[in-house]
């Protein structure tokens, strides 16, 4: 597997466990909120792997690698806060690579920093349009603060990009739902299709069958 792709998994996993746990809606008993990140495909973090591979090629590793890593424990360990500073100061030594802005995002999403992550996310998109972690990022903020025709527009110009991409599929469809689309459902049913073993299926049959 490409460098990049493992750091940004590392990243994305973490933050996605998190948000499973403690992200919820206040009529929610077990149905997580659909916050970024998703795992990323080769075409969002093709840029950040030429960028990885070239440190890689040097047989070292640089102090952006070192703190990106330290942060992507911390986020293992689930703790954002740690994981802010890390990536900040991964941020400093390499503010050309839209991963680590993505991961700072992320860091400061789970805290409820809202508008720092929107930044955050809005610079990685500036340096790599193509991120799809930034993308659902910027979604998932739009839906947690009741903006839910914004949300359903970011999670759909996502889905343009990345048809199957769970996160970004599982955000539209609470979206719809929010909004009383008539799509929902069928967003759903593509859901289960694509992650039928996620934590989130039981919610999205139990709404399928009616109850």
């Amino acid at each position: 597997m490409n460098k990049a792709y493992a750091i940004a998994a590392i990243i994305l996993v973490a933050a996605g466990a998190w948000s499973m746990t403690r992200g919820r809606l206040p009529s929610e008993v077990s149905t997580p909120l659909p916050l970024p990140p998703p795992p990323p495909n080769a075409a969002s973090q093709a840029a950040s792997g030429e960028r990885v591979s070239m440190h890689s090629s040097a047989r070292r590793t640089t102090p952006a690698q070192l703190a990106l890593a330290l942060g992507n424990a911390r986020m293992e360990a689930g703790d954002p806060v740690a994981a802010e500073r890390l990536y900040s100061e991964a941020v400093k030594q390499d503010p050309g690579l839209s991963m680590l802005y993505s991961a700072l995002g992320a860091s400061q999403h789970l805290q409820k920093k809202f508008v720092a992550a929107s930044g955050s996310y809005r610079k990685a998109l500036e340096l790599d349009p193509r991120d799809l972690s930034a993308q659902v990022g910027l979604a998932g903020i739009a839906f947690e603060q009741g903006h839910h025709h914004e949300a359903i527009e970011l999670f759909e110009r996502t889905l343009q990009q990345a048809p199957d991409e769970p996160v970004a599929l599982w955000g539209l469809a609470r979206s719809y739902e929010a909004t009383n689309d008539s799509r929902t459902d069928g967003i759903f049913k593509k859901y289960l299709t694509v992650a039928p073993q996620s934590s989130r299926t039981e919610y999205a049959r139990r709404r399928l069958a009616g109850r």
